[in-house]
């Protein structure tokens, strides 16, 4: 599927779900490195009932760990956020 093609889709999902879940982003070794870079990043559980008391955290996460980097820079993703910011300098 091309990246217009997965833009529209993706436009879609989030007009009629309010949320868009980008299946199959990240492929499974960077998933592994993801994942096994995140337990010694995670806050203890809950600051408050608002964010939750048994809830984890990683705050500033990009700039904890190289792990993430395709989540934040993967084509779709950015695709996502051209699209809604380039709306924001047109208004």
């Amino acid at each position: 599927m091309t990246l217009n093609a997965h833009l529209a889709r993706d436009l879609e999902e989030l007009r009629v779900n309010g949320y868009v879940v980008l299946r199959d982003l990240i492929d499974a070794d960077t998933c592994s490195r993801v994942h096994e870079a995140m337990p010694p990043l995670l806050d203890p559980t809950g600051r408050n009932p608002f964010e939750g008391l048994r809830t984890q955290r990683v705050y500033s996460v990009l700039s904890k760990t190289r792990a993430v980097d395709r989540l934040a820079d993967h084509p779709r993703v950015l695709a996502l956020l051209d699209h809604f910011l380039s709306r924001c300098s047109r208004t």
